[in-house]
């Protein structure tokens, strides 16, 4: 994977780490902070330079041996978009992690509070995405459904709870496409709750009666094998505080596990 430009810059800042050993890290990304500089977003502040200061600094390294210690990107998370990433701490991890997600051993499931409910309580939304045309009159979003250059992509999906407004689902991406859930979830007629791209019918406001405002979307779990070849690792990403509270407030905290 190509580093864009800004990758290569330690910068000071909190990161949550859940799971480290010598070849994996994974940290609970806060939503709001990129995972890396985008074409758009040309800022430092990103979650991996923060995880290479950290690890730059737990190890007291010289400006001239930071190459030896530095995190490498595995997969990627929007920038509004809570929890899990996963690092790989060397390049026989990287290769190996990249491996397992392009044979999907890895499993990665999100909490996804959407508005209205899915056709059916557990199903599978099967339909390719690709790149709208961008000149499209009416047009939300970048990807769709039977895009451009459209490829395979596979959502399971089980509901949780729903009252007569919202849902909250397990969402389990059994590709990786971009931005895949938050299509495939619209296309059934359930967007996300906040979603200001992809819901079909998104004011310039989230909604009022719900105390977050940023997309309801978090991932959760993450399901992987240590590398090379090691035991099974599947580890858990707290709740950030707005989600949490978003949940508490529509009494559907307790369906979370």
């Amino acid at each position: 994977m190509t580093e864009p430009r800004g990758f290569n810059h330690p910068v000071e800042g909190p990161v949550e780490v859940v799971y480290r050993d010598a070849r994996v890290a994974a940290l609970n990304k806060p939503a709001g902070l990129v995972v890396i500089p985008g074409r758009h977003d040309g800022s430092l502040d990103t979650l991996t330079n923060r995880l290479w200061m950290a690890l730059w600094q737990e190890q007291g390294l010289l400006p001239e041996t930071r190459e030896n210690c530095r995190p490498l990107l595995v997969h990627r998370l929007d920038k509004d978009t809570s929890g899990l990433v996963l690092f790989a701490l060397n390049l026989d991890a990287q290769r190996d992690l990249h491996r397992q997600f392009e044979t999907h051993r890895v499993v990665k499931t999100y909490l996804a509070l959407v508005q209205g409910a899915p056709p059916q309580a557990n199903g599978r939304v099967d339909a390719p995405v690709g790149e709208r045309p961008s000149r499209r009159k009416g047009a939300r979003g970048r990807m769709g459904v039977f895009g451009r250059n459209a490829r395979e992509a596979v959502t399971d999906y089980r509901v949780l709870c729903r009252d007569d407004r919202y849902s909250l689902l397990m969402v389990t991406p059994r590709t990786g496409r971009t931005h895949q859930i938050r299509v495939h979830l619209s296309h059934v007629g359930c967007p996300l709750a906040i979603d200001p791209v992809y819901h079909p019918l998104a004011p310039g406001e989230p909604p009022a009666d719900l105390p977050m405002d940023r997309l309801t979307l978090h991932a959760l779990r993450v399901r992987f094998q240590s590398p090379p070849g090691g035991g099974w690792q599947e580890i858990s990403a707290p709740l950030p505080d707005d989600f949490a509270r978003t949940l508490d407030f529509l009494g559907f905290s307790s369906q979370v596990r």
